[in-house]
């Protein structure tokens, strides 16, 4: 488990970005008045996903292999994070959806 302490601390990282993410395209309002417009824009949170992984990988290969990391530790690192966004996951839509659900029915 002290092997992929640093890809569990990039997992929570996402989770807690994709968090802020779905709040500002709330406030944005991509999911309700402007949803049409939400297609588009969501792709943007791409570039944030890829910025996360680029600092995910690089804190693994300073910090747990001491500045030198081979292609296969890289790709098992990243997908070792990846198991552990997937896992968080199904948390992060659940959250936003029952908040959301709860504001709009609040409005009625």
């Amino acid at each position: 488990m002290k092997n992929y302490q640093i890809e569990i601390k990039w997992g929570i990282i996402f989770f807690f970005i994709s968090l802020l993410w779905m709040y500002f395209e709330k406030l944005m309002g991509w999911h309700d008045v402007l949803i049409s417009k939400h297609p588009i824009y969501t792709n943007f949170f791409g570039l944030i996903a890829i910025t996360i992984y680029f600092f995910a990988m690089y804190d693994k290969r300073k910090n747990f292999f001491r500045g030198k990391m081979s292609w296969q530790q890289g790709f098992v690192s990243g997908v070792i994070l990846s198991i552990v966004i997937a896992l968080l996951s199904p948390i992060g839509q659940l959250i936003p959806t029952t908040l959301f659900l709860q504001i709009s029915l609040k409005m009625l």
